[in-house]
């Protein structure tokens, strides 16, 4: 019953973890995919059918994928059981307009990079304007962050006092280059050892949560544990980007990201939610074009807060914006030529950094 109740739900690529919390029959399955696909047939205009179980889920298979060429799709995940529903909303809904761009955020990029957002005609374009700027002064006398350090800071303090978050991270690869030759060699091994201190999380908290941590003696030992987290991740990722039969055959791993999540309840279980009292957070994660493929989950946005009421669809689609920002951001980095010196382009944002904090 296990193994068949599994194997119809991964044909219809659907999460176990919608099943988290319940007796897994096939009866429960069966309803469960009949109402999924109900729900794709008028998200998409078609009729229902009378389907077999199979056909049930090959249909779902068919329909999700045109589901996703209009509609975003996100899920909601309770921390206390780790059940995990999908939803689905309307791209056209998030408005990624440059008139969109917070006030203060655009203040703040006019203010350090000298750029005004009326002047250019789309967010990839300002955004990477601000990137080949940001780039322009990396090398220059180097203070506690770099200028395109301080750009993902303005991105992810922005989504922070958007969200009422508490704390808000990012994450990705500190040497986009070598990542994007690494593939263009089809250096697979070489990547999959590429070791967590080669990717960074940069972690900000709002000022209230920082004055509150500092007080306590807390805010290097709970950033440092944040970043180191999430670093670990975005190595652990690393293989899914790989073609599968080149990941050594001893390197675990997860497939990157696609689906952004909202969770609620996150510090009923998860021991460095715990520690850092995360209880309702937002993970949007990003993609990059690298050498004319999109690679997924490659970087993400993360918020959270300590307590409270929890995250909403209008915060997640705020942090989906903010993530179209930090993209831009990263794919004018990954497109403009590689330094002579110092390729890393990220160098800050590790141990000793958040030491010092």
């Amino acid at each position: 019953m296990l193994v068949s109740c599994i194997y119809i739900l991964t044909r219809a690529k659907c999460r176990i973890e919608e099943f988290n919390g319940q007796q897994l029959n096939l009866v429960r399955v069966e309803a469960h995919l009949r109402s999924k696909y109900e729900q794709l047939c008028d998200e998409t205009g078609l009729g229902v059918k009378a389907l077999g179980l199979v056909e049930l889920a090959d249909s779902i298979v068919d329909l999700r994928n045109r589901v996703r060429s209009q509609k975003f799709v996100y899920r909601t995940v309770n921390g206390l059981t780790f059940n995990k529903h999908e939803h689905f909303f309307d791209r056209a809904g998030i408005d990624l307009s440059i008139g969109a761009m917070p006030e203060q955020m655009a203040a703040a990029i006019e203010a350090r990079f000298g750029l005004h957002r009326h002047d250019h005609a789309s967010i990839d374009n300002f955004f990477g304007a601000a990137a080949a700027a940001a780039l322009n002064r990396n090398s220059q006398a180097r203070q506690a962050l770099t200028p395109l350090e301080q750009l993902f800071e303005l991105i992810v303090r922005s989504a922070i006092a958007e969200t009422r978050a508490h704390i808000g991270m990012t994450r990705g690869v500190r040497d986009l280059h070598r990542w994007s030759a690494l593939f263009a060699n089809h250096s697979y091994v070489e990547l999959c050892d590429l070791a967590p201190a080669d990717y960074y999380c940069a972690v900000f908290a709002d000022q209230q949560t920082e004055v509150q941590l500092r007080s306590a003696d807390q805010l290097s030992k709970v950033f440092t544990a944040i970043a180191q987290r999430m670093t670990f991740n975005s190595w652990h990722y690393t293989p899914g980007h790989v073609p599968i039969d080149a990941v050594p055959n001893d390197r675990h791993f997860y497939v990157p990201p696609r689906m952004s999540d909202l969770t609620v309840w996150s510090d009923s279980r998860h021991q460095g939610h715990i520690l850092a009292k995360v209880r309702h957070c937002i993970r949007s994660p990003g993609g990059l074009m690298v050498n004319g493929k999109k690679q997924h989950g490659l970087f993400d946005i993360r918020l959270m807060r300590s307590d409270g009421d929890p995250f909403e669809l209008e915060d997640l689609i705020c942090a989906r914006r903010h993530t179209a920002y930090l993209r831009a951001v990263l794919q004018a980095v990954l497109d403009s030529p590689q330094p002579s010196a110092n390729p890393a382009i990220v160098q800050s944002f590790t141990k000793k950094y958040y030491k010092n904090a």
